[in-house]
């Protein structure tokens, strides 16, 4: 019974649309030529992707160098790195940079003075500029534009970008310099030293000798009860030989930290691992015109079926 009344309420439904077939067919025909109109004003914009797999953050901040051995790989990103990726990306630090090396505010009509410039900026450069997370740790990010060239740059900058984020977290440049520093500063110390005690030996004649055998060390002691000065000066010699050594040893350290953090750039020029690199595309991306149009006729059907049974509902019955 409830079946018949429903084919009763559906066959009374369309014969009311029916009678308002002309005027909701004419109002479908000038959604589509309005949106025809329309769609042919947009401008033609072009898409540009990068895409990479991000590191682990965790795995930069333990990067250990010592010992001369260079870290040899890093770790892909869990969840939580590539969503601090991703935020990073989208941050108004990210924005303003990308403003300033071109001017986005301008390619975008946007009066950088106004009072709504700033949200008017924010929507623009996000409709313009998509970072999402794909699959299997990547990170993907889409750049359009109406120059395909700008698109392609554009996504360049995004990149570069994200490569020098995990750059400053991995402080890989900064510890190579603050290790060359303390390097040059160790070796500095080491040749004062050295030209201290040679210094020391020239005017003196006083050496250090280890293990030179009972004669040697018998004059020594004879020369040190006997002659204090030469005491004061052995003891001295002594110990900037001690201090030249231990000065050695952390040079050499250094040294070997030095290799490994250069050979360690030189194997990873980069901590992302890019999966697509941006390219200059010669086929638009949108707006997709045919899609707009036929989305705009079927609105304007169902509003205008709608409004016709309300039209006809609210219409005097003879």
């Amino acid at each position: 019974m409830e079946n018949v009344s429903m084919e009763h309420n559906v066959k009374f439904g369309l014969g009311k649309l029916w009678r308002w077939k002309l005027w909701i067919l004419a109002a479908c025909v000038a959604a589509g030529v309005i949106s025809i109109v329309m769609t042919q004003r947009m401008q033609d914009e072009f898409k540009s992707t990068a895409a990479f797999v991000p590191p682990s953050i965790t795995s930069l901040s333990t990067m250990v160098f010592g010992n001369g051995i260079a870290y040899k790989g890093f770790y892909a990103a869990d969840e939580e790195d590539i969503d601090r990726t991703v935020a990073y990306l989208e941050s108004p630090q990210v924005m303003d940079s990308l403003d300033k090396k071109f001017n986005l505010y301008e390619r975008y009509g946007i009066d950088r003075a106004s009072k709504e410039g700033a949200k008017r900026f924010e929507a623009a450069f996000k409709s313009n500029m998509k970072v999402s997370f794909t699959s299997n740790s990547v990170v993907s990010i889409e750049c359009w534009d109406g120059d395909p060239q700008h698109a392609k740059n554009q996504a360049d900058a995004a990149l570069a970008l994200a490569s020098n984020f995990f750059e400053r977290v991995s402080a890989r440049q900064t510890g190579l310099s603050a290790t060359i520093e303390q390097l040059n500063e160790v070796d500095a110390e080491r040749k004062l030293i050295n030209d201290s005690l040679s210094k020391l030996r020239q005017l003196y004649n006083i050496y250090h000798i280890d293990d030179a055998g009972p004669a040697v060390s018998e004059i020594l002691a004879q020369k040190m009860r006997t002659e204090p000065k030469f005491n004061e000066l052995y003891d001295h010699a002594k110990s900037m030989e001690l201090y030249i050594y231990s000065l050695e040893l952390r040079f050499q350290d250094l040294r070997r930290e030095q290799m490994a953090r250069e050979l360690n750039i030189k194997q990873f020029p980069s901590l992302l691992w890019v999966t697509e690199y941006p390219i200059v595309s010669g086929y638009k991306d949108r707006p997709k015109r045919s899609i707009l149009v036929i989305l705009a006729v079927m609105a304007t059907f169902v509003f205008s079926g709608f409004l016709a049974l309300a039209l006809d509902r609210s219409k005097p019955q003879a």
